[in-house]
């Protein structure tokens, strides 16, 4: 099994809109991470996130927590 991978589209806009939308305060909930694309580009503009996978092989194969 590979570890999804998501495409490059968009990954500036939605940086953007969270910068421009949502106080750094905040924290947010990445449901579905897969690798983390989302996060780590969050994660890099200093917001604080959690992030839950649901997908059982993927927790077990990938020793996520």
């Amino acid at each position: 099994m590979i570890m999804p991978y998501s495409f490059t589209y968009f990954k500036p806009e939605v940086k953007e809109w969270f910068i421009s939308n949502v106080p750094i305060s905040y924290r947010v909930l990445d449901v579905g991470p897969g690798i983390g694309t989302y996060s780590d580009i969050l994660r890099s503009s200093g917001y604080k996130l959690d992030a839950i996978e649901i997908f059982e092989p993927y927790i077990e194969k990938y020793n996520l927590k």
